[in-house]
C-alpha cells in the first residue's frame, strides 16, 4: 500500500501530466486558429494574378473553366453546384398581397387587400404551372389614394368593378380545388410575415369573415434564406442582389412580386435547400 506522501506524489504527478496534456491541446487549437487566420489574411490580400497562380496547380478538375484559364474570383471557385434534393412539398404557392395605403400614417378605418396574386410553383421543374390573380374591391374605404397608386400601380378603375374580398376568397378556394392543390402537399411562400400573419387575418376579423385553415401556416422566404446561408436579407431587393436577379416588372405590383419571389425561391432550392 502506498504511503500518504507517496500517494500525494503520484496524485500530483497525474494532475501535472493531465495539465500538460490539456496545455498541449490548447496550444494546438490556438496554433490551428492562428494559422487559419494567417492563411485567410494572406489569401484575402492576393490580387487576381497571385490568386490565379496560387490555385492553378490544385483546383479540382471538375471546376468550370472559362477559355482554359483557372478561376480568378472567389465566386467562380466556391460557387455551390446546383443539385436536386427531395422537397417536402409537391407545390409551393407564392403569394404577395397589395393593400390600400396612404402617405404618412395608417389608412382609416383599416387596410384592405386590393390585389390577390398567387403562383403555383412546381418543385420538380421549378416552373410556374398556374396563376390565380384578381384585383379586389375595397368596401370600408373604397377610394384608392394617389400614394397607393404611385406605390402599387393600382388605379381606382382597376378595383371599382371587381369582386369583394369574401367573394375572391371563394374564387381562390375554387381555384385550389380545380388545380387539385388540396390533394397535394403544398405550402404558401411569402416574403415576410405581413401577408398571412397580419393583413389577411386583420381584414377578416374586421369584416367578420371566416378564412380557410390552409392560410394559417406559411414559409417566409427571408427566414429560409437566413437558415440556408446564415445571412439575414432585409427584403426582396436584398435577395435579388444576392442572387444577381432582376425584378420581374414593378416593385409593389403584387403579380410582379410573386414572379420575382418564385425566381428567388427556385434559386435557393437549387442550392440544395429543403423548404419546411
Amino acid at each position: 500500500m502506498l504511503g500518504v506522501s507517496r500517494f500525494a506524489q503520484v496524485r500530483d504527478g497525474i494532475r501535472s501530466s493531465d495539465l500538460r496534456q490539456r496545455s498541449k491541446i490548447k496550444d494546438a487549437v490556438l496554433y490551428a486558429k492562428q494559422s487559419k487566420i494567417r492563411w485567410a489574411g494572406h489569401v484575402m490580400r492576393m490580387n487576381d494574378n497571385r490568386w490565379t497562380r496560387a490555385v492553378s496547380d490544385w483546383i479540382p478538375r471538375d471546376v468550370k473553366r472559362t477559355a482554359g484559364r483557372p478561376p480568378t474570383r472567389w465566386s467562380e471557385f466556391f460557387t455551390k453546384k446546383p443539385h436536386s434534393v427531395t422537397q417536402n412539398f409537391d407545390n409551393l404557392l407564392i403569394l404577395d398581397f397589395e393593400a390600400t395605403c396612404c402617405d404618412g400614417g395608417s389608412i382609416l378605418p383599416y387596410q384592405e387587400i386590393i390585389e390577390f396574386p398567387v403562383a403555383k410553383l412546381d418543385v420538380k421543374s421549378w416552373t410556374i404551372t398556374s396563376f390565380f390573380h384578381q384585383y379586389v374591391k375595397p368596401t370600408a374605404n373604397p377610394n384608392i389614394t394617389s400614394f397607393c397608386t404611385h406605390l402599387t400601380g393600382i388605379i381606382q378603375e382597376m378595383v371599382d368593378n371587381q369582386r369583394t374580398i369574401d367573394q375572391v376568397l371563394n374564387d381562390f378556394d375554387d381555384w385550389m380545388k380545380k388545380e387539385e392543390i388540396l390533394k397535394s402537399r403544398f405550402a404558401f411562400v411569402t416574403c415576410g410575415d405581413w401577408d398571412l400573419g397580419v393583413m389577411l387575418p386583420s381584414e377578416a376579423k374586421m369584416k367578420n369573415l371566416g378564412i380557410p385553415s390552409y392560410f394559417n401556416s406559411w414559409i417566409n422566404v427571408k427566414k429560409s434564406y437566413c437558415e440556408h446561408s446564415g445571412i439575414f436579407a432585409k427584403g426582396l431587393r436584398d435577395l435579388l442582389r444576392i442572387y444577381n436577379l432582376n425584378h420581374s416588372g414593378r416593385i409593389h405590383s403584387g403579380i410582379d412580386d410573386v414572379k420575382t419571389i418564385c425566381a428567388i425561391t427556385s434559386a435557393i432550392a437549387k442550392e440544395g435547400y429543403i423548404f419546411r
